[in-house]
């Protein structure tokens, strides 16, 4: 049994053509915007700070009543869909001195890259391969992305879903890869290759459905998703589909300290408890002592790391970080084509002695200070008391905090005993075949994942167009993301579904007001 639906993806926001010529009138333009903003901001509304504590104050749930054979005495009555939140404001707590800053990083976030050749030096290099022109065309307003649920092999927007070729090695040249690191959809006219109108293929996507049962006979539908890419090349070797996250977790993501991290971690199960965390191999492999934190694979240590692989991988942008773009040795006309350097890809020696990159080191940190400073909407947003204690009793005795550990300690400079509440270890964790990573080239590492973290879950239906939950985005509410749970946490998610139906209801309000 099932339904027929199609991918719809985002297509980025066209800008005004003065805006990518004149960078100076752009820059002005955006510095009037920031002021009258800041203006209206102030007068409208009074000082809050920009964190409060998720555990004390908590919105209604949101999330969607359970898919199940009979509707629950607590299914959720339908309200109006309120007004979808942006994280990208100034911030009321924000110093003065770094305004400006944040205004510079949002522009690179929002507008629109061109590719080489064009009147413009500042945002030129797109390509030579890509699948956005920018961050906010897969990350609106800074919040996951939106999917449909497909049922019919159909192409797939990469707006809505990215493709990664390969985990293995976060330090790798992409050039060491058929396909580099990442699924591109699009090249500029340059790279094409006259006998392959599809640079990389296109991704199609295909849902049945898979029904679960509880102990006490209620039933619940699953999506059950099925992946390949039409049209390739080459073989990629690994197939990891992702959803663009939110990034409204990056501050705090950004200030746990590594000790921390690495305090959680028991990779043996040393205290048999069945949970292994784990920080990301290769990572480990480097001997620099830090943990990856960021990236549903924890990959990368720091989000200065995380936001240029995504500029490379995903807008064809080069940076100090990743200096090369995403070309596979079998791609000469991504290799040969022109970039924002002047030069083409395969015409720069590794020890040029002066590089230019596509993006600035000043306008990377821009960007990141940008991420890491993001609004948080629960300094605007009046919440409510904190739900009955039952639902966290529930939430510990079941097994969830094993993992999603509640709070974690920040670096020391932040101050003697201060954390931030995240619901992740942020560790890798085996959470068996059913997410798994497919192809050949997989391995143990398809199976794990980042632990999700749930804070600032009550805000999803608010930051993206729809809910979606896991790393693909097939679960369409709490509920299916907790019945997918498998390897290290099937032993959790047996535990919820033998709990009584009422319970296993205040367990999810609990999980869905974080």
């Amino acid at each position: 049994m099932s339904t027929t639906h199609g991918f719809r993806g985002r297509a980025s926001s066209g800008q005004p053509r003065w805006r990518a010529q004149w960078p100076g009138i752009a820059a002005v333009a955006a510095v009037v915007g920031m002021m009258v903003t800041l203006a209206a901001q102030r007068a409208s509304a009074p000082h809050r700070p920009a964190t409060v504590n998720a555990d004390r104050q908590a919105a209604t749930p949101h999330a969607a009543a359970p898919l199940a054979a009979t509707p629950t005495a607590s299914a959720a009555t339908a309200t109006p869909t309120p007004a979808r939140l942006t994280l990208t404001r100034v911030p009321r707590n924000l110093p003065v001195e770094e305004q400006l800053q944040f205004v510079t990083g949002r522009s690179f976030f929002e507008d629109s890259w061109v590719r080489p050749g064009a009147t413009t030096t500042l945002r030129d290099g797109l390509g030579p391969l890509f699948s956005a022109r920018s961050c906010a065309a897969c990350h609106q307003g800074a919040g996951r992305s939106s999917i449909t649920h497909p049922s019919t092999f159909a192409a797939v927007s990469p707006h809505a879903l990215t493709l990664r070729f390969d985990d293995q090695d976060p330090a790798a040249q992409p050039g060491q890869l058929p396909l580099g690191t990442t699924w591109q959809a699009f090249a500029n006219p340059a790279a094409r290759q006259p006998d392959k109108p599809s640079m990389e293929g296109e991704l199609q996507a295909r849902a049945s459905e898979r029904r679960w049962q509880y102990p006490d006979g209620t039933q619940v539908s699953l999506l059950q998703h099925e992946y390949r890419l039409q049209g390739a090349p080459a073989s990629p070797g690994a197939l990891s589909v992702r959803v663009a996250p939110g990034l409204d977790l990056a501050g705090r993501i950004a200030a746990v300290s590594t000790a921390a991290i690495l305090g959680g971690a028991d990779p043996d199960d040393g205290d048999g408890d069945g949970i292994s965390g784990r920080i990301h191999p290769q990572v480990a492999a480097l001997g620099t002592g830090e943990a990856g934190r960021f990236g549903l694979k924890a990959r990368h240590t720091g989000l200065r790391a995380q936001v240029a692989a995504a500029l490379q991988e995903d807008i064809g942008i080069t940076s100090s970080v990743f200096p090369y773009e995403s070309c596979g040795p079998a791609q000469t006309g991504c290799l040969l084509a022109p970039n924002g350097r002047g030069a083409s890809v395969g015409g720069l020696p590794a020890d040029d002695p002066s590089p230019v990159y596509e993006i600035s080191d000043a306008n990377l940190t821009a960007l990141v200070n940008f991420l890491a400073r993001l609004a948080d909407p629960s300094a605007t947003e009046p919440l409510r008391s904190e739900p009955a204690s039952q639902g966290a009793e529930l939430f510990v005795a079941s097994g969830c905090a094993q993992c999603h550990v509640r709070s974690l300690a920040t670096d020391p400079s932040a101050g003697a005993g201060a954390s931030v509440v995240l619901y992740s270890d942020l560790l890798l964790h085996d959470m068996g075949a059913d997410l798994a990573d497919t192809g050949p080239a997989a391995g143990q590492l398809g199976r794990e994942w980042r632990t999700a973290p749930l804070a600032n879950l009550r805000w999803r239906a608010r930051l993206s167009d729809e809910e979606n939950y896991l790393h693909d985005g097939r679960a369409r509410t709490v509920e299916e993301a907790v019945l997918w749970h498998g390897g290290e946490a099937a032993g959790a998610r047996q535990r919820f579904a033998a709990l009584p139906r009422a319970d296993r209801q205040t367990l999810l309000d609990y999980v869905s007001s974080r």
